[in-house]
């Protein structure tokens, strides 16, 4: 038992000390980086060049291979013809009489009698469209207004319209509230999927009265082709308090029957839900969401169910 314990100390001191590893950030633009990547999240990938810090905003990166073992960004090479023009891209391919140069116009092949000089230049993340030095370095002096803040945690509140279906829906068709939730960034994994918190109230008065009070643990996955086309699924467990109360009509509206037989009940109960959306709208670190939900709820003889229209406003900090 000793062994074993002394074992497992030594492969959990192991892993905590690997280093990062390198990762190769191919821009939209063509050129690339190579370095460690301290963290990411949906946004922003912040990687180690050079003992500095560097955002990267994921909508200028085309690709990221994690298969890369170098420690340096690769050269750009600038090739001056003898005809005065010039040529900048990456060394695709070299044979005895021509090179191929990967351009951002494409590949390019030039005979190598044409070529009056070759001066290479290595790939800066300063230079390059996307990038900045990241907040939390301070080797560099740089403007608040030029740093682009990491997007880690998400906090907001909701707002939900639903229909219900039956039993609920044979007295009362709809039910309306809110709630609030919350993405921490270590419940983050992946590159797009993270593990969320939330509660909500739901209400529905008509010819009874039902209050639902609920909450949830979840998953949201995104799914972001763009910055305008992101969308998202989400889905999550948890569980609900139904409170369901007989009313009557009075002169005054909708009120509770005062006597005894007939207050109010409530249970507590498994329940779920499923979502789909859009959440493409972004002003500063402000983030909102709109979406498609239907929640199950399994009380012991049946299951109460509503589906409808969701909004979210939230904030990332």
């Amino acid at each position: 038992m000793k062994n074993i314990r002394i074992y497992i100390l030594g492969i959990s001191i192991q892993i905590l000390c690997l280093p990062l590893l390198a990762a190769e950030i191919i821009m939209k633009s063509g050129e690339r980086i190579i370095g460690e990547i301290v963290s990411e999240d949906e946004f922003t990938v912040k990687i180690r060049w050079k003992e500095n810090l560097y955002d990267i905003s994921k909508g200028e990166v085309s690709r990221i291979n994690r298969e890369a073992s170098k420690k340096e960004s690769r050269k750009i090479f600038i090739y001056k013809l003898r005809d005065g023009s010039e040529v900048t891209g990456f060394l695709a391919d070299e044979d005895a009489q021509t090179i191929t140069i990967k351009t951002n116009q494409g590949f390019q092949v030039i005979e190598k009698s044409k070529v009056l000089e070759t001066k290479d230049q290595e790939s800066s993340p300063e230079k390059m469209q996307g990038m900045v030095l990241s907040k939390s370095d301070h080797s560099k002096d740089k403007k608040e207004s030029d740093l682009v803040k990491p997007s880690d945690t998400f906090f907001g509140i909701t707002g939900s319209g639903f229909a219900n279906s039956y039993p609920a829906r044979s007295t009362n068709k709809t039910s309306l509230g809110g709630g609030f939730f919350f993405e921490p960034s270590a419940f983050r994994f992946g590159e797009s999927s993270r593990f969320g918190l939330r509660a909500e109230y739901l209400v529905s008065r008509k010819d009874q009265k039902y209050d639902f009070y609920n909450t949830f643990a979840y998953i949201l996955i995104s799914f972001k082709w763009s910055k305008a086309l992101d969308f998202y699924g989400s889905f999550g467990l948890g569980a609900s308090f139904v409170q369901y109360t007989p009313v009557t009509k009075s002169e005054s509206g909708l009120t509770p029957f005062p006597t005894e037989e007939k207050q109010s009940i409530g249970s507590f109960s498994p329940s779920g839900y499923i979502e789909l959306g859009w959440q493409g709208l972004h002003i500063g670190n402000m983030n909102f969401r709109i979406g498609g939900r239907y929640i199950i709820i399994q009380e012991k003889t049946i299951s109460q169910g509503m589906g409808g229209i969701e909004f979210a406003a939230g904030y990332r900090f």
